[in-house]
């Protein structure tokens, strides 16, 4: 959800959805993360079921919780390659996985760079959860000059310049 806020702030006519499994949590995000109530494109429901009930989408960013309870590394693989014939090549994908062990991120990092080639793929640990958020970029996103990049962005310098040297950290 901070996510979506925080793209829509900067980019308001960006075509984003999130798919979200728990009410809970949209319910969290509603009551104390949305103060603004900005309007985001959030299904309610298990990627599994929005795979079934959706055809080829093109939105600009897709936001999903790819992982549930008792469900292997092996399963959310095969729920992403399924996600990545539905979106848009250009449009970056966003993963969230909520506790994988080293081994089981190491493997679908692995298995990310065969599915999905032509993304670049951008990682980091949630800092004091277990959550690790995975992005697949389309290639050139990244590989920019920082200052090609600054010129063309929405975002203030001080805020770009932070999310570059954030960002960095989990480049692979």
């Amino acid at each position: 959800g901070n996510l979506a806020r925080f793209l829509l702030h900067y980019l308001p006519d960006l075509t984003l959805h999130t798919i979200e499994y728990s009410q809970e949590v949209i319910e969290c995000f509603e009551r104390f993360f949305n103060p603004q109530a900005t309007k985001v494109n959030l299904h309610h429901c298990s990627a599994l079921d929005w795979l079934h009930h959706h055809k080829k989408m093109k939105p600009d960013w897709f936001i999903c919780d790819i992982y549930h309870k008792n469900q292997s590394i092996n399963d959310s693989l095969i729920l992403t390659k399924n996600i990545l014939k539905k979106v848009d090549e250009r449009a970056v994908l966003s993963l969230n996985l909520p506790s994988p062990s080293n081994e089981e991120i190491n493997y679908f990092l692995a298995e990310l760079k065969v599915l999905a080639p032509t993304k670049q793929l951008v990682y980091f640990h949630i800092p004091h959860y277990l959550n690790v958020i995975i992005h697949l970029l389309p290639y050139d996103m990244l590989s920019q000059a920082e200052e090609s990049l600054l010129a063309n962005t929405v975002l203030p310098a001080r805020t770009f310049k932070r999310w570059r040297k954030y960002w960095r950290h989990g480049m692979q």
